[in-house]
């Protein structure tokens, strides 16, 4: 772990993560999973970064991990698909959450302005699409999309 954490240190790594739980399609078992998300959560506050979670059918786990261990840091759930009830949760419980391609567009219209980051990683099309489905959506431009994401991202330090 030496190595890992001396790369998370970097200035130019902005996030902890991709790391969670998967029962859908990890063979490790629940406590393998807590036990690794835990070292990544210890981490991301030793490096002052925020957290990046990949949660599958594990919500219960990571929101008792985040109330048990009070982080600084910000967490955001990466590709976020869920249900606007399941999004409502997770920001009550403090995550920003993060929209792919495939999402639940009540979910998205549930999620305040100021919690909401776009992903692409999951996209062959052009990012310009993604923000232009996203903004038609949330009743903006594409220009105050990519300033609101943009100052959201700001908890990367960019």
């Amino acid at each position: 772990m030496r190595i890992v954490e001396a790369a998370a240190a970097l200035p130019t790594v902005k996030a902890i993560g991709e790391c969670g739980i998967d029962f859908a399609k990890s063979s490790a078992t629940a406590d393998v999973q807590e036990t690794v998300l835990h070292r990544h959560i210890t981490l991301s506050e030793s490096v002052g970064k925020p957290l990046v979670l990949h949660i599958v059918k594990g919500q219960e786990i990571v929101m008792r991990m985040r109330k048990e261990l009070r982080p600084l840091q910000p967490w955001i759930v990466h590709g976020f698909r869920g249900k606007p009830e399941q999004a409502r949760q997770y920001i009550a419980a403090g995550f920003l959450l993060s929209f792919g391609k495939r999402f639940n567009t009540e979910a998205l219209l549930a999620t305040p302005l100021d919690r909401i980051l776009l992903e692409s990683d999951e996209e062959s099309a052009p990012l310009t699409e993604h923000y232009a489905r996203v903004a038609d959506i949330l009743s903006m431009s594409i220009e105050e999309l990519a300033m609101l994401i943009e100052r959201n991202c700001s908890i990367f330090g960019f």
